[in-house]
């Protein structure tokens, strides 16, 4: 659910840094100010229903953790505080760390998006001539490249 909404969030706020970007070009920083506002006036406009900010915040920490990305960092970029004895004694701020590890997070986003919608067009064109669809594309063809793609 969380990729199709960032998907559509996209489609408003265009390719800029920010997820939510200062709704006006002279405001005095780029983004905005109150995220919580921000993303239910984007939601609510890309018809996006039942998302939060947390649900980002969750994604983006088990897609990282995932990728190999060390929770020490995970928990930088999520703002936790590091209370542990090990924490109070390592002040640096990881920002390169965190910054890798979104670039990161990006890229997989977009190769995840990338590759839902190529399986969303093979399971629309089974045997139909559609814009963006073979003429002759048969079934069979299809469940095939699904399962190749499924094995990956």
């Amino acid at each position: 659910m969380i990729v199709e909404a960032l998907k559509r969030l996209r489609t408003i706020t265009g390719d800029g840094e920010w997820i939510f970007p200062a709704p006006k070009a002279e405001a005095k920083v780029p983004f905005v100010g109150n995220p919580q506002k921000a993303a239910e006036r984007l939601w609510a406009l890309s018809a996006v229903k039942g998302a939060t900010l947390h649900d980002l915040r969750r994604t983006v920490a088990t897609y990282s953790a995932r990728a190999g990305t060390p929770r020490v960092v995970v928990g930088r970029i999520l703002g936790h505080a590091d209370v542990d004895v090990t924490g109070r004694y390592d002040p640096h701020a990881y920002d390169r760390e965190k910054r890798d590890a979104l670039a990161k997070w990006g890229t997989d986003l977009l190769r995840i998006a990338a590759a839902r919608d190529t399986r969303s067009k093979r399971r629309s064109c089974p045997g139909q001539a559609r814009p963006g669809c073979s003429a002759g594309t048969s079934s069979a063809a299809v469940a095939s490249a699904d399962s190749l793609d499924s094995r990956r």
